[in-house]
């Protein structure tokens, strides 16, 4: 009997010692604790960056005439001109907080742009007399100089909107000849750099860390210049142009990592 007394108790001083151990063991959770979330990465656009792009142009070129003093003809020719486009540009952002960033971009394209026109006219009362003419424009290449500033509407996808300074090459040509009773040629040309205003929108898309997408809307004034000014035929005449355009491109941009 006393064995069995000393057996049962042993047995169960060992199960309460294994029940402790265990509960020494087991995990403790206080329900009072805050577990906080992993912090997320916020895309960081301050930095510096280059790009290519290419796209397509077009507008009117206006050209404002008048012949005689005073004006015996005077008017204005509008034609369309378009043509394909392509560049490269460099630019600096600053992320100025969570949505806001500004920076300045300049470029410079090559250009397709361009317009002709050729007329052939006769007299109805004269068919032996007749003029004939060309006139043509070709935008060789153009340049902007611009501030933007864009809101994110997601960490990687920024909205902005663009203007500033424009500049560009065009290279102009007038030809007339006339036969019968007024009978000569005449012919003039003229190349210039000219500079004017842009203003524009458009949307870049971050792929990566320092590879984004872009596409953009730009419109472009070169101002008004004097093609020619002098006598044609022995009359005084003048001849000008007006040229602004429309620009839509996509392009790719690589950014470099300053800080």
């Amino acid at each position: 009997m006393n064995r069995f007394v000393r057996t049962l108790t042993l047995g169960a001083a060992v199960a309460v010692l294994a029940t402790a151990a265990n509960a020494a063991d087991a995990p403790y959770y206080d329900k009072n604790v805050v577990v906080s979330p992993a912090p997320v990465s916020v895309t960081d656009w301050t930095g510096m960056y280059v790009g290519v792009f290419g796209g397509y142009g077009g507008g009117d070129f206006e050209y404002p005439f008048s012949v005689g003093s005073p004006a015996l003809l005077s008017g204005q020719v509008d034609m369309s001109a378009g043509g394909f486009v392509g560049g490269a540009q460099i630019g600096f952002d600053w992320q100025a907080s969570d949505a806001f960033v500004v920076g300045v971009v300049a470029d410079i394209a090559w250009s397709d742009i361009s317009d002709e026109v050729s007329v052939s006219l006769a007299a109805a009362t004269d068919p032996i007399t007749r003029v004939n003419g060309s006139l043509g424009t070709d935008l060789n290449y153009f340049g902007t100089i611009r501030a933007r500033a864009g809101w994110l509407v997601t960490p990687d996808a920024l909205l902005y909107v663009t203007g500033g300074a424009a500049y560009g090459e065009t290279e102009s040509a007038l030809s007339l000849s006339a036969s019968g009773a007024v009978d000569g040629s005449f012919g003039a040309s003229t190349s210039d750099t000219d500079w004017g205003w842009t203003v524009g929108a458009g949307m870049e898309y971050r792929i990566t860390e320092n590879v984004s997408f872009e596409t953009e809307y730009l419109y472009v004034d070169l101002g008004s210049k004097t093609l020619y000014s002098g006598d044609v035929f022995d009359l005084p005449a003048r001849l000008d142009l007006d040229t602004s355009f429309h620009v839509v491109r996509a392009g790719v941009n690589f950014k470099f990592n300053m800080f």
